[in-house]
């Protein structure tokens, strides 16, 4: 309903404002106000800033109705360019507004009528009948948009804080229209007492929007100058320092005005803040003592659902931000074993246009030996390597010649040690390599390079296991099956989802095996959200909550339904169990997949800021940026 109001509505106004300016210069003449600098001398500055105050005030609310108005169809991209094409066609007609109409109320109203409004007075003069109405009803559908947007917003916020224990759960249920009610019931009883205890002037309830208005803006001012400052230490650069020097003045100018609301309307209204504010925190802090810490999982919902009060649509991740796949490393060793990895790799860097780093260990020459054996393993040793050049040589010229980038480069001392090292040191986006599957007895006795590399590498790694079934030695990354828990950790594997997705128009489906019943509800708000997130940036995504034992249904429905790549962060649920822990999912889907796996290391969360983070949450953040 919200949506369909708000576009007619917002249009309605315009219209309105526009027939008052065409009205104005018709009747009146163009009057344009002249700066005064009296304005700013102690005797009128009080005024000078007051003024300031509400016209920011209403920028405020002009710049939200602007991205309500394209907040609710289409992609993100196409969001955005409704969004700031409301903002510009909103923000100049109130100006012209302003600038016009501004001085007609000045010399057609009478401020001293308490019954009505300044502006109504000014269409009364210059519109002929029903036009006065028709604008009057048009103010009314505005509110009245503007009254569902809050409720729809309150309603996500109760969801959020339900699942953090800061309110009761009965009080962020769903109803059978989906929605969480009793937050809705709530706000009209508290508007109700509010018009029985302070009557209906305007100017109370003026003064309660603006402060709140400000109070939010000065919050979310200096929360996102702490964060570009954290970021700024992390990677510096002019541009982000910019972005910093002008959030913080933003910031300032919004702390300001909130001083200024509040000791120029304070007896008015916004003395009511010193009571809301102390009587939720009182009772935020009770019912989470009450209640206890929630799980993991439900702390994480509930960050969700306020992330989406807060920002009803993702940012977009900046071009520079994107994961690109630009350099691939791909172990080998001679053998036709290894060699499973480089089609698939190969596959990805034609597609992804990126550069791959072939490289080939030789063991043992670091550590100490027989005098009397010394030259015979020395020349052992040397052939080996020739071998092995000569090998990678013929690697490279044949990849050169099907128009790959192509590097090769020879290390010596410990094979996971020896990748780990050259993955750093080119920043590799990913290495790709065959694994072999083993068995119970044998992942107790002996790990794989694989696993190996992977508990030490933050690179991500695409793993082939290469059997006598044909779809286990290929992928064409058309079918991604995507295994979530509602962990921040394994979301560390969606910006890569996001990545693979867009270069080979993949179809997404998301997976989260729930550990009880009592999960199931959970997970499918959250695989909702995230593929809603998705979705809206154009991905096809599917989603399912289903199985027991995340290993076996990982591995089952990905047989089933015949995904060519399964993709997942190596632990979830914030768990600090050690990343080699013994019969972690991650080491069971790699040791029995038939398929290949592309698996994230947990740490990798830390560099993907490197290549393409600062989204990942806010999926969920963005929330899934």
């Amino acid at each position: 309903m919200s949506a369909k109001a708000f576009g007619p509505a917002t249009l309605a106004v315009l219209v309105l404002l526009w027939v008052m300016i065409i009205a104005t210069i018709w009747q009146e003449g163009p009057h344009i106000p002249q700066l005064n600098l009296r304005a700013f001398t102690p005797e009128y500055l009080g005024f000078t800033l007051g003024g300031f105050a509400r016209i920011l005030a209403l920028m405020t609310g002009i710049e939200i109705f602007a991205n309500l108005v394209a907040a609710y169809e289409g992609t993100n991209q196409q969001k955005s360019r409704k969004a700031f094409g409301s903002l510009i066609i909103i923000m100049g007609t109130t100006c012209m507004t302003m600038l016009v109409v501004g001085p007609a109320i000045l010399a057609l109203s009478d401020p001293t009528n308490e019954h009505v409004s300044v502006f109504t007075q000014t269409m009364d003069h210059l519109l002929p009948a029903p036009f006065p109405y028709i604008g009057t009803l048009i103010g009314v559908v505005v509110l009245g948009s503007a009254a569902a947007a809050s409720a729809q917003g309150l309603q996500n916020l109760a969801l959020g804080l339900r699942y953090r224990n800061y309110i009761p759960a009965f009080f962020g249920l769903r109803n059978r229209f989906d929605v969480a009610d009793k937050p809705v019931w709530l706000e009209v009883g508290i508007v109700s007492v509010c018009y029985f205890a302070f009557g209906t002037n305007e100017e109370t309830y003026l003064a309660i929007y603006a402060a709140g208005v400000f109070i939010l803006l000065s919050m979310t001012g200096w929360a996102a100058a702490k964060r570009l400052m954290r970021e700024l230490r992390t990677r510096f650069s002019f541009w982000g320092l910019a972005t910093l020097i002008g959030t913080a003045l933003a910031a300032l100018l919004t702390s300001g005005a909130t001083v200024i609301i509040f000791e120029e309307r304070f007896f008015e209204g916004a003395w009511t803040y010193l009571l809301f504010i102390p009587i939720l925190y009182v009772a935020f802090t009770l019912s989470r003592h009450r209640l206890g810490k929630p799980l993991p999982l439900n702390e994480h919902l509930g960050r969700f659902f306020v992330g989406q009060y807060l920002l009803p649509y993702q940012r977009q991740a900046r071009p520079e931000d994107e994961i690109l796949f630009d350099d691939i490393v791909v172990p080998l060793d001679g053998t036709s074993f290894a060699e499973h990895a480089l089609s698939i790799a190969e596959v990805l860097a034609h597609t992804c246009h990126g550069r791959l780093q072939l490289v080939s260990v030789t063991e043992g020459s670091n550590g100490p030996r027989k005098r009397s054996r010394t030259n015979d393993h020395s020349g052992a040793e040397s052939r080996i390597k020739d071998d092995l050049e000569a090998y990678l040589k013929q690697m490279t010229w044949s990849l050169r010649k099907a128009g790959i980038e192509v590097n090769y480069a020879i290390q010596n001392g410990s094979v996971t040690e020896s990748i780990d090292r050259l993955a750093r040191d080119v920043r590799a986006d990913v290495v790709v390599m065959s694994t072999h599957g083993r068995s119970e007895v044998e992942r107790l006795l002996v790990k794989s390079v694989a696993n190996k590399l992977l508990q030490m590498s933050d690179t991500p790694i695409l793993m082939i296991r290469p059997t006598e079934a044909w779809a286990s030695r290929t992928t064409q990354f058309r079918r991604l099956l995507v295994s979530l828990d509602g962990s921040e950790s394994a979301e560390s594997v969606l910006p890569y989802v996001r990545a693979m997705a867009k270069a080979f128009h993949s179809e997404v489906a998301l997976l989260a095996v729930p550990e009880s019943e009592v999960e199931t509800s959970g997970l499918e708000n959250y695989l909702t959200s995230v593929a809603e997130a998705l979705q809206g940036r154009g991905f096809k995504v599917e989603f399912m909550v289903k199985g027991s034992g995340s290993a076996r249904t990982i591995l089952e429905v990905s047989l089933e339904e015949g995904f060519d790549l399964i993709m997942m962060a190596t632990r979830g649920r914030g768990s600090t169990a050690p990343h080699d822990e013994v019969g972690s999912v991650a080491e069971r889907v790699i040791e029995s997949t038939t398929c290949p796996v592309f698996v994230v290391p947990v740490r990798t969360s830390r560099r993907i800021r490197k290549v393409n983070q600062s989204e990942v949450n806010q999926l969920a953040g963005t929330l899934l940026t």
